[in-house]
């Protein structure tokens, strides 16, 4: 894994090169495209589906809020550091 640094005075987060991460979520594409082509054509699921990517969407914004605030640690988040620091901010 490659990190390129950032500068902590601005508050952005290091970009992170995986070669894994960046093959899992290209060869991903096809199938959330499918699962949301799928619901589509199954009105009945859209309310459900939406309010599920919404909230998902969400908790990505509140967790990257809180790297930017300095709350969750930049790098080695363990899962009980992760437990005890979800959705805190402060």
């Amino acid at each position: 894994m490659t990190q390129v640094p950032s500068d902590p005075k601005t508050g952005r987060r290091a970009f992170v090169r995986t070669g894994v991460a960046a093959t899992a979520t290209a060869l991903a594409a096809p199938f959330i495209a499918s699962a949301f082509a799928w619901v589509a054509r199954h009105r009945r699921t859209v309310p459900f589906v939406a309010a599920a990517t919404t909230a998902v969407v969400l908790l990505s914004v509140a967790q990257m809020y809180q790297y930017w605030i300095g709350v969750m640690p930049q790098a080695d988040t363990t899962w009980a550091q992760y437990r005890d620091l979800f959705l805190r901010f402060r």
